[in-house]
């Protein structure tokens, strides 16, 4: 079992069911898991993202970090956090997050 599949064995038995509560937000493993779909796609087609790509989040936004994790997991791709400095704001520049690392 990968984890797409993985991901839909949990959703199909039950799609309605929360999942998540995070930044005023309520998800439900449906919701979720679009999600991570549309990221994956979004990574792939629109940022050409590849297996064995890296990937970097910086970020406050930890359901968005979440959501990127398993996106890049998805296309195979690797993932970092960073933690940022302590004298960043807790929101990164959205360029910043979208930025592609690679080795």
């Amino acid at each position: 079992m990968n984890l797409a599949s993985a991901l839909d064995a949990r959703v199909n038995a039950g799609p309605d069911r929360i999942v998540l509560h995070a930044e005023g937000r309520t998800l439900t493993r449906g919701q979720l898991r679009d999600a991570i779909v549309r990221a994956s796609t979004r990574l792939r087609d629109g940022w050409a993202v590849r297996h064995a790509d890296r990937g970097a989040y910086l970020g406050a936004h930890w359901s968005r970090g979440m959501c990127l994790f398993f996106a890049l997991a998805l296309i195979e791709a690797g993932v970092s956090t960073l933690k940022p400095p302590a004298a960043l704001p807790h929101s990164a520049p959205p360029a910043a997050t979208r930025r592609r690392l690679r080795a």
